[in-house]
């Protein structure tokens, strides 16, 4: 339905003719078909229009607090300031209610009555010693005097003829205020005239400001077409200053004009300008019609020849998550070859999202491969991080086989961090300890079982128990199942306390019976004390 929309400053001529206006809207709440909602909205703009103030507000409110989301919502919100301020209510309340309008709807057809009658009150305010609404009417004038030049500059865009654009052109020449060139300059960028474009290219070679000389560059993108086009790739493969050319990049990233992407590929690679090349780098990873073999073929190009690091880094980037089927070999090529450690372990860390089902073998190539400890520990968490149950199988592998007992303990750890498949991690862990001849390797094992604190995984323990005999594995055993405060470990450390051979092992169970500190556990420590005493034989 459309909305009927009344200038607040006509308010006075409507009211002479409130009798027959008002019985005109009642007729058209019974016209059938009429919603509740349209009827409420009615009867309650009737009591604007017989100038009912107080009644107009109370029905204004009602109908706001039951139908908020109406269609009719806004009018109604903007009748009830102004029945506010004709009731003469505290002005500042009713000129929050016309700010608080303007905030809910600011696509309002009444926007422009509202700011007019806030001017009106913050005026009479001002006028009474209120100086910080002078700053209000300064804010809307100013608004209202940007909004009337821009509209005057676009209807001179937009005449017929070359009389409107040599306006602009003389009116750019002889002005020299910058706000009115900018705006002259973004108006041009909403033009296809030939002339605007001859001047846009100008101001962006020419200028002596740099701020207009980018919004010019910027113009020309949003012109776009071949000749905006052929402008911007000179600009960026030109001797500019790295700011122009910059403005180029971004003014040509969503343009679809031939030789785009090569000029782009050619600056990435070769701009010994790093944030340039990075920028023309991640334009291209911006380019939806950059794809399959040429956009792997890009990469590849400013891997293997690009000058600047930040471009590498970027045409990395443009490798994680991506579905390309060159993703894992680059990927592999990059974290094998690479003479930058920071590349070769970004390369590996963008094997964790790549989508190619042979990212896991990739991963466990470049293990096999890599000699620095550091990027084999960053291979395991990432292929933890892959998950599933071929991962786990080769991490428990690397625990068990690996003879630097640092990197096997990072790999226990990698196969705790493996989500989801919590029946598989724990056989793991298990196979781990009952394997591996590193006890530090059994220790992480122990600790990473019993930091997830399941009563599977305690059980699990307790049954690792029964078969291990070092005395220093069983108490750092103890040392975790009391940190782990969980009452499922109370009848294992009972039963060690009670049996163990070692003393120091028996200690250890009867410390960790501390650590829980429950009433399960202190009812063991009791009995405990009971059979230290004799009471309990």
């Amino acid at each position: 339905m459309k909305k009927m929309k009344i200038a607040g400053g006509m308010i006075a001529v409507l009211i002479l003719a409130a009798g027959i206006l008002a019985s005109g809207f009642v007729r058209a709440a019974d016209e059938p078909g009429q919603t509740d909602e349209t009827m409420a909205y009615r009867q309650a703009y009737n009591l604007v229009l017989a100038e009912k103030w107080g009644e107009a507000k109370a029905s204004l409110n009602g109908f706001l607090q039951k139908y908020p989301k109406s269609s009719w919502a806004d009018d109604a919100r903007y009748w009830l300031c102004y029945s506010r301020e004709q009731n003469d209510e505290n002005r500042e309340e009713v000129f929050r209610c016309y700010q608080d309008f303007i905030k809910a709807y600011p696509e309002s057809a009444y926007l422009d009555d509202a700011k007019a009658n806030m001017v009106n009150l913050a005026e009479r305010l001002a006028g009474r010693g209120r100086k910080e609404y002078r700053a209000v009417i300064e804010t809307y004038e100013k608004s209202e005097n940007e909004d009337i030049q821009l509209t005057s500059l676009y209807a001179l865009g937009k005449m017929k003829g070359d009389a409107g654009v040599d306006a602009l052109l003389d009116l750019y020449d002889r002005n020299a205020d910058a706000e009115l060139r900018a705006k002259i300059v973004y108006v041009f960028g909403h033009s296809e005239d030939g002339k605007s474009l001859a001047k846009l290219t100008s101001i962006a070679l020419q200028d002596t400001s740099e701020i207009l000389r980018k919004k010019a560059v910027n113009a020309l993108g949003e012109r776009g077409g071949p000749e905006a086009t052929r402008v911007l790739l000179s600009i960026l493969e030109s001797n500019q200053p790295a700011p122009i050319r910059r403005a180029a990049v971004s003014a040509l990233r969503d343009l679809e004009e031939p030789g785009i992407a090569a000029a782009l590929i050619r600056i990435a690679v070769n701009d010994a300008d790093p944030k340039l090349a990075a920028e023309a780098a991640e334009a291209l990873s911006d380019m939806e019609r950059l794809e399959g073999a040429e956009k792997a073929a890009a990469i590849r190009k400013i891997l293997k020849e690009g000058k600047t690091e930040e471009a590498k880094s970027i045409a990395l980037s443009m490798l994680a998550g991506s579905d390309l089927p060159e993703a894992a070999a680059l990927l592999k090529e990059t974290a094998l070859g690479a003479g930058n450690a920071d590349f070769r372990e970004q390369a590996i860390e963008a094997l964790e999202e790549s989508k190619d089902p042979r990212a896991l073998a990739v991963l466990k190539d470049i293990f096999g491969a890599v000699r620095e400890r550091d990027l084999k520990s960053r291979v395991l968490s990432v292929i933890a991080q892959r998950g599933g149950s071929e991962a786990i199988a080769f991490l428990a592998e690397t625990a068990v086989a690996n003879t630097d007992e640092e990197l096997a303990s990072d790999a226990v750890r990698a196969v705790a961090e493996v989500e989801k498949e919590d029946d598989a991690r724990r056989y793991a862990l298990l196979n781990i300890l009952r394997k591996s001849s590193l006890p530090e390797v059994k220790r992480t094992a122990i600790s990473r079982l019993i930091e997830e604190a399941t009563p599977e995984n305690i059980k699990a323990v307790g049954q690792y128990l029964a078969t291990e005999t070092d005395p220093e594995l069983r108490q750092a055993v103890c040392d975790s199942l009391g940190e782990s405060e969980n009452d499922e470990a109370v009848p294992i450390l009972l039963d060690i306390a009670k049996n163990d051979k070692n003393i120091e092992t028996r200690r250890a169970a009867t410390r960790a019976l501390g650590e829980i500190a429950s009433p399960k556990a202190q009812s063991a420590l009791i009995e405990l004390l009971k059979k230290k005493d004799g009471i309990e034989k």
